[in-house]
């Protein structure tokens, strides 16, 4: 192979590997507990989606909720910095289409170099979603 030849594999690999990245932005792993009455959320998702309209850019984070923990490091993907809307389902069941304890609960915090540990306590004000009938009509 020549210099040419090794030159544009290089170049080639680099371009590959910054365009799987991220886009540069660097991930932050968030963790922490959520809440629903006073009682861990047995089952969930939470996302963490960067706020378009005070400038948040990249990509959505996301984990699971599991016995009301989360973590981004071992169930899903961290977070960018800046500000972040947070999305929240919980369910009591860990079973496909089982019924939501709320309706999707939207927060707002902000992630920053020293703060990555985040609880959220879900209003017990936020109405409670009631399982549709899955018989004939």
């Amino acid at each position: 192979m020549n210099r040419r030849s090794s030159l544009a594999i290089t170049l080639l690999c680099t371009i590959l590997a910054l365009g799987c990245n991220d886009g540069g932005l660097e991930r932050h792993d968030l963790y922490g507990k959520v809440t629903f009455k006073g009682e861990a959320v047995p089952f969930g998702t939470i996302s963490f989606r960067p706020d378009r309209s005070k400038g948040g850019t990249g990509p959505a984070g996301f984990a699971r909720i599991l016995d009301g923990e989360y973590s981004t490091s071992s169930s899903g993907k961290g977070s960018v910095a800046g500000p972040v809307v947070v999305l929240i389902e919980g369910s009591a069941e860990n079973k496909p289409l089982s019924p939501s304890l709320f309706p999707n609960y939207k927060t707002n915090i902000e992630v920053s170099g020293d703060s990555y540990e985040f609880d959220f306590n879900v209003p017990e004000t936020a109405p409670q979603k009631v399982p549709r009938s899955r018989g004939k009509r």
